[in-house]
Formats: structure tokens, C-alpha cells, sequence
């Protein structure tokens, strides 16, 4: 009953409702039964007893104006506005084809049995030949995301041909829970290790004196706050911290007036910018990132972002000899962030570093 109801109360103009019965007469005597039945709802047995929809809809409109047999008891049901066409319809109408027609359609399904071209043209034929053929003027824009990272915009300045993706990078999401069995015996990857010392930057309290017992504390903290695993912990070094919290931009954070972490920011750009081949119209893609640390001291606005790329072993001559690779590597994805800031807190920036774990080296750009 609940199902009829919504049905019922969708229709806004008009309503058709098809019903199939064996014996018309029968039906219709059972429904005008109902006719003297002057309360607005039906008895008690008769909705108990009913077996279709049908059982409910045709004890109630026997009772109106437009019914097949009006009772004419001037009641409030006979009278009520809606109006009502009803009609019963012999199956055996219903079966019945026109000859030629019949034949048409024999010989079409032949046709189509054998996948023979029907030759016959549909009125509808221009126009459904026009729809299907339409093609959307805008298409290079449907093979590009209009919502992008980034660090797959990075990525894409990075590779610089026609297989860096155009698919949003998803963030990694630190687990819960303990990886599986299967997995216990893997080392953290490159992803999981940069997640986790970012997390412990954003938590470090820089109100206090900043040490290798007080990051160890923190991390310890973490854990039990369930941020951090066992596992986890393996891939901070207090030390590098420390370095970083001794080192003179460190200290500038430490002092700053003031200090934001992990902020996330959303801006857009043109589509050409984001897009090193797009050719298509002025099209806007919104950029998102979150820039790990912003702060501002006497000396101006500073953007500040950790890497804990590696840096030892893979260069000839070290730090020295990467300096200029990270700059470049890096240099698009510090112009983003600085076109975000400026715009959104209407600052100049007067600052751009790089903090490299690895070697604690800092890198301005």
C-alpha cells in the first residue's frame, strides 16, 4: 500500500494506470458493491481481501462521477474535481493486426533474421541520424580532468611526453590498522616514509625547546594516539629534525608571528598552463595542493616544503651535484604555491625553500 502511495502522488498532470482483469463483469460487480460505501475509506475486509493494486484503485473511483457505473449518491467521493476516463478494452482488440501491416512486419523481421538492410526510412530517420553523429565541439576538454593535483601536475613538467597521466593523483592514506600478513615483510615505501615525517612536522609544538628526547616523545605520543605504528616510527630520524629546528631558516619558523601547516588550498588555472598540449579554447582547471608550512617574520612570507627524496649515493658529487636537478625538479610546484598564496592572502612572498631530509640541506628557489 505504502508502493501505490508514492506512485500515486508523483503524477503531476496526468495519470495512467493499465491493469489486466479475467472477467470484466465480475470484477465490475465486485466494485460496485462498494458503491453505497459512504466513508472516504474502504472497509476493513476490502483492503484486507485485496490481491492487486487494482483491489484498492477500482472499489474507490466506482464511487465517482466519471466511473463505469456512477452511483449517483451525491457524496462527497462522486463530486470530488478530479476527472476520470475509464476503459475496458477486450483482449481480443487488442491481438488484432492489420493485414498489410502484419505483413510488413514479417517481412522486416526477415530481414533483420538475416541482417539484411530494412528497406524502409523512418520519418524520425534525419533526426535520429543527426543525434547520433553529434559530436561535442569542446572534446579535448572531455580527456582532461577539469579538477588536478599538484603533484600530478609536477609530474607531468617532469616526464614532458604523452605518457604522464592526466588522472588526479590520490593522496596517500596513512592505514590504521597493520598491513596484511603478505605485506608485513615490505619495507615502507618512498610514499608511506614522506607522509610520516610530514606528520610529525605538523604535530612537532614549537612554543617548546625543540630536542631529540622531545621528538621522540612526540613520537611515542603519535602512536599511542594511534597516528602512528611500531612500524611507522622506523622512518622518522630526530636528528634530521633537530638539524632542521638548529638550522637558521628553523629558527626563523620557531620566531615567525606567525605560522600555518599543512594548508590546503584550492585555485584555477588556465587549462594551457595546467596542460603542456592543450590546444582547445579558454578553458579554467581547478588546481588543489596543501603546502606544508607558510610563515611570516620581519623579513617577509615564507613558503617552506620538506622532501624526503634521496639524495646520498645518487649523485657523483653529492648535494652539490643535485642542487641544480632538485631546483628544476621542484621549481614549477614552488610557482604554483606561490601563485596560490599570493592570491588568496593578497601577499607577496618574499621567500621559497626546499628542506631535503636527507642531508638536512636547505635549497632556495
Amino acid at each position: 500500500m505504502r508502493v501505490l502511495y508514492v506512485a500515486l502522488t508523483r503524477a503531476k498532470e496526468k495519470l495512467y494506470l493499465i491493469a489486466s482483469i479475467n472477467d470484466a463483469e465480475k470484477t465490475r460487480q465486485n466494485w460496485e458493491s462498494n458503491a453505497a460505501h459512504g466513508d472516504w475509506l474502504l472497509k476493513d475486509y476490502v483492503r484486507a481481501g485485496a490481491k492487486s493494486y487494482l483491489d484498492w484503485i477500482g472499489p474507490s473511483l466506482v464511487r465517482h462521477r466519471d466511473s463505469l457505473g456512477a452511483a449517483g449518491l451525491g457524496s462527497e467521493m462522486e463530486s470530488h474535481p478530479s476527472n476520470w476516463s475509464i476503459s475496458v478494452i477486450p483482449s481480443e482488440e487488442l491481438a488484432v493486426l492489420d493485414e498489410e501491416e502484419a505483413l510488413v512486419q514479417e517481412q522486416m523481421l526477415e530481414h533483420v533474421q538475416k541482417s539484411e538492410k530494412v528497406g524502409i526510412v523512418s520519418e524520425f530517420y534525419d533526426d535520429i541520424k543527426e543525434q547520433l553523429e553529434w559530436e561535442y565541439p569542446e572534446h579535448e576538454a572531455t580527456v582532461y580532468r577539469s579538477k588536478q593535483s599538484v603533484s600530478e601536475l609536477k609530474r607531468q613538467y617532469e616526464l614532458k611526453d604523452e605518457q604522464s597521466s592526466t588522472e588526479l593523483l590520490r593522496k596517500f592514506k596513512r592505514p590504521i590498522t597493520k598491513r596484511p600478513t603478505f605485506m608485513q615483510e615490505k619495507s615502507l615505501t618512498p610514499a608511506e616514509r614522506g607522509t610520516i615525517t610530514h606528520l610529525v612536522m605538523q604535530h612537532i609544538d614549537l612554543s617548546k625547546e625543540i630536542t631529540i628526547q622531545s621528538i621522540q616523545q612526540l613520537i611515542i605520543d603519535l602512536i599511542q594516539r594511534e597516528l602512528l605504528t611500531e612500524e611507522q616510527k622506523e622512518a622518522v630520524d630526530p636528528e634530521t629534525i633537530v638539524d632542521f629546528f638548529d638550522s637558521e631558516i628553523g629558527q626563523r619558523m620557531q620566531r615567525a608571528e606567525s605560522i600555518r601547516r599543512e594548508v590546503p588550498f584550492t585555485m584555477s588555472l588556465p587549462a594551457k598552463e595546467a596542460y603542456s598540449d592543450w590546444t582547445a579554447g579558454d578553458e579554467e582547471v581547478l588546481i588543489q595542493g596543501v603546502i606544508d608550512c607558510i610563515f611570516e617574520d620581519e623579513q617577509g612570507l615564507v613558503l617552506l616544503d620538506y622532501k624526503t627524496d634521496t639524495i646520498t649515493g645518487r649523485f657523483t658529487s653529492g648535494y652539490e651535484g643535485a642542487k641544480g636537478i632538485l631546483a628544476d625538479r621542484y621549481r614549477m610546484q614552488l610557482q604554483l604555491y606561490t601563485r596560490a598564496v599570493e592570491g588568496i592572502m593578497n601577499k607577496k612572498v618574499t621567500g621559497r625553500y626546499l628542506f631535503f631530509f636527507d642531508g638536512s640541506h636547505l635549497l632556495e628557489v
